[in-house]
């Protein structure tokens, strides 16, 4: 829960929302369209007109075609990488536990400074 007020913060700054939505969906019963738990953070605006409608929205999406337009980009994303991070696993450069930590110490400073900016 701090994690998603966290991020709900975050939000509300970098789109300029004047509200938000948030949703767990767990179990197809309640709309959940992808097999794990996951939340949807809604940014909502004062101009926008959906209310409530905007889950039936959300279940109206086709995910298959969505699917396999995000496969098609990924495929062709790892033909010319950008950087390591979108080449395929067996292309990668094995990083070293004091790399992951390194990065890990730094993700973490970067959010404690956003943190107090809040």
């Amino acid at each position: 829960m701090n994690t998603l007020q966290l991020v709900h913060k975050f939000i509300i700054n970098v789109y300029k929302a004047d509200a938000l939505n948030i949703a767990i969906q767990d179990g197809p019963e309640s709309g959940q369209s992808i097999p794990h738990l996951h939340t949807h953070l809604i940014p909502r605006y004062k101009s926008d007109t959906w209310g409530d409608d905007i889950y039936q929205k959300i279940q109206d999406i086709d995910l298959e075609a969505l699917y396999d337009q995000f496969h098609m980009r990924k495929a062709a994303f790892q033909k010319n990488p950008v950087n390591e991070l979108a080449l395929p696993d067996e292309r990668r450069h094995i990083r070293t536990p004091l790399e992951m930590e390194t990065e890990a110490n730094w993700l973490k400073l970067e959010l404690e400074k956003f943190y107090r900016n809040q």
